[in-house]
C-alpha cells in the first residue's frame, strides 16, 4: 500500500505532459497540415492516431466522444537516464468551443502504468491552444483537479481508492480511456472516464467558462490556434513532463474509436505516430493488424520501427445499417457493437462475417455478407416495434404469440417484438392454465410507425370445477368401504 501512495504522490510531480514543440515556420500552408514537419523518426509518440489526413487528402471530424482500447499481453519498459520502468498510454484529443471567439483545449486522458508491478493510475490534463502562448486562467474552468504552474496547465488523479486505479494489472489486460463532451449549467464541459476492471469510471469533469457551440475536432485542412495538429491519439510515451522511454519488450494492440451519432465507430485512416505530445518512446514496431471479426489495430511490439500511415479508407469496408430500431446490438463474427436511433457504421476489414442484429434480446436480422474495400455494404431493415399491454396478466407469466405462422415466446404484461411493414395475422395462448386470453386471434397492420395492441386475460384462480364431482364421488366410496373393512376385523 506504501508503495501505490508513493506512485501516486509520483504521478502528480512527473506526470504532466508537454505540448509537443511548435513554430510558425510551417503556418505558410493553410490548405494542409504536414505532420513530417513536427516529427521525422523515433523517438516518438507511437500508437494509432487520425491525423486527418486521408493517403494525404486532409479532412475534417467532428465528434462527440472519443475512446481508446487497449489489450496488453506484456510490456517492459526503461529509461536508462532516469532509471524509470514507466510508461503512459495517452487518449490525446482537441475539444473546440466557438463563440464569440474560437478555443482549442488540448484534453489528455492518461494511463500511467510502472512495468516492475504493472501497477496501474489515471490522470487527466487539460491546457490552452487557443493561441502560441495562451494559458489558463485561475476562472477558465473548474473541475476536481488544479491549474498548476502558473496558469499553464491542469491536471487532476484520479482517487487512489475508485475502482481500477492504482491496482496491479494482470495481463492480458484490457483497458480502455474515453472522452466525451457534455453541458453542465450551460456551460461546456469534457467527461474523463477509464475502464480496466467490470464497469466504466467518470473519474473527473471539468466545466468551462465560455459560451458557444462545442465538438471534438480532427482537422487535416488547417492547423490549431497554437500551430500545432488537431488531432486524435492514442499513443504510448514516457511516463511525463516530456520523458522518453525504451520499448524492451512488448505486445500490445490499441484501437481509437469515434461516436458517430449512433455507435462507437473505429477511424477510417490510422497513423501510427502522434504528433502534439512530447512523451516519446523509442524501439517499437508499430503494425496494422486485424481480427477475425473485423476488427482494426496497432500492433506495439519491441524493434526498429518507422513512421507511416497503417491503414487508410482504401484499406477498410463499411456496414452501414439503416432501420427503425431504437436500440440494438449488432454482432459481427463474436464482436458486438451497441447502436442506437436504428441506424449504425462500422468500419471493417474486407472480409466475408456472420452478421446478427438483435434488438430487445430478440434476433431480427441474420445472414452471411461480404465486405468490400473501400466500399459499404448496406443493411436496411424497416422493422417497427410493436408492443402488447396486457390488462390482468402478472409480469412473471410466460405466454406466446404466432403471427404468420411465427411463434414468438414472450413474458409479462407488456412485451413487445419488432415486424417490417405488413398486415399480420395472430393467435395467442398460454404457457400457465390459469391465465386465457378473452381475444384469442386477431389481425394488425404495420404501416411505418411503432404500433401497441391492447390484450386481455383472464385470470382464472383456481377452485372447486364441476368436472371434479365424479371423482370427489370415487374418493367417498373409497373411504366408506376400507371404513366397512377395519368395523369387520375388530
Amino acid at each position: 500500500m506504501i508503495k501505490k501512495i508513493i506512485v501516486l504522490s509520483m504521478i502528480i510531480i512527473i506526470l504532466i505532459s508537454i505540448p509537443g514543440f511548435a513554430n510558425n515556420n510551417h503556418l505558410n500552408k493553410n490548405y494542409q497540415v504536414n505532420p513530417g514537419y513536427f516529427i521525422k523518426g523515433e523517438p516518438a509518440p507511437m500508437g494509432i492516431s487520425d491525423l486527418g489526413l486521408d493517403s494525404g487528402s486532409p479532412f475534417y471530424l467532428n465528434t462527440s466522444s472519443f475512446m481508446g482500447s487497449i489489450t496488453i499481453y506484456n510490456a517492459t519498459f526503461y529509461n536508462y537516464t532516469s532509471k524509470s520502468t514507466s510508461f503512459s498510454i495517452q487518449l490525446n484529443t482537441n475539444f473546440f468551443i466557438f463563440g464569440n471567439k474560437t478555443y482549442d483545449y488540448w484534453i489528455q486522458d492518461v494511463a500511467y502504468i510502472n512495468t516492475t508491478d504493472n501497477c496501474i493510475a489515471f490522470i487527466d490534463n487539460v491546457w490552452n491552444y487557443s493561441s502560441s502562448n495562451a494559458s489558463l486562467h485561475f476562472n477558465s474552468l473548474s473541475g476536481n483537479g488544479t491549474i498548476a504552474d502558473h496558469g499553464r496547465f491542469y491536471y487532476y488523479c484520479a482517487p487512489q481508492d475508485f475502482p481500477g486505479n492504482n491496482i496491479d494489472l494482470k495481463y492480458p489486460a484490457r483497458i480502455s480511456l474515453m472522452v466525451n463532451d457534455t453541458e453542465i449549467n450551460n456551460k461546456p464541459a469534457v467527461n474523463f472516464y477509464y475502464f480496466d476492471s467490470n464497469s466504466w469510471v467518470k473519474y473527473d469533469t471539468v466545466i468551462f467558462n465560455e459560451n458557444g457551440s462545442y465538438h471534438f475536432m480532427v482537422n487535416g485542412y488547417n492547423y490549431n490556434p497554437a500551430g500545432l495538429l488537431s488531432d486524435a491519439e492514442l499513443i504510448i510515451g514516457g511516463p511525463g513532463n516530456g520523458s522518453s522511454t525504451v520499448d524492451l519488450s512488448s505486445n500490445i494492440l490499441l484501437s481509437l474509436y469515434y461516436w458517430n451519432g449512433n455507435n462507437y465507430q473505429e477511424i477510417n485512416n490510422a497513423y501510427d505516430y502522434g504528433v502534439d505530445t512530447a512523451e516519446t518512446v523509442s524501439n517499437v514496431t508499430d503494425t496494422g493488424v486485424y481480427n477475425a471479426n473485423g476488427s482494426l489495430f496497432a500492433h506495439i511490439t519491441s524493434g526498429s520501427g518507422r513512421l507511416k500511415m497503417i491503414y487508410n479508407s482504401n484499406d477498410v469496408g463499411y456496414i452501414n445499417l439503416y432501420s427503425g430500431i431504437k436500440t440494438g446490438i449488432i454482432n459481427i463474427n463474436g464482436k458486438s457493437y451497441g447502436f442506437k436511433n436504428g441506424d449504425a457504421n462500422i468500419t471493417l476489414i474486407p472480409g466475408k462475417y456472420n452478421i446478427t442484429i438483435r434488438s430487445d434480446n430478440n434476433i431480427i436480422y441474420s445472414k452471411t455478407i461480404i465486405i468490400k474495400s473501400n466500399s459499404a455494404s448496406v443493411i436496411a431493415l424497416n422493422y417497427y416495434r410493436v408492443s402488447f399491454v396486457s390488462s390482468n396478466l402478472t409480469n412473471d407469466v410466460n405466454w406466446y404469440i404466432i403471427i404468420n405462422g411465427n411463434r414468438y415466446n414472450l413474458t409479462g404484461a407488456n412485451a413487445y417484438i419488432y415486424l417490417k411493414n405488413g398486415t399480420y395475422n395472430y393467435r395467442i395462448g398460454s404457457y400457465n392454465n390459469y391465465f386465457i386470453p378473452v381475444t384469442k386471434n386477431g389481425t394488425f397492420n404495420v404501416t411505418g410507425n411503432n404500433i401497441t395492441i391492447d390484450l386481455v386475460w383472464k385470470n382464472q384462480t383456481p377452485g372447486f370445477n364441476i368436472l371434479y364431482i365424479p371423482i370427489v364421488i370415487v374418493l367417498i366410496a373409497l373411504v366408506l368401504i376400507l371404513s366397512r373393512k377395519r368395523k369387520r376385523v375388530t
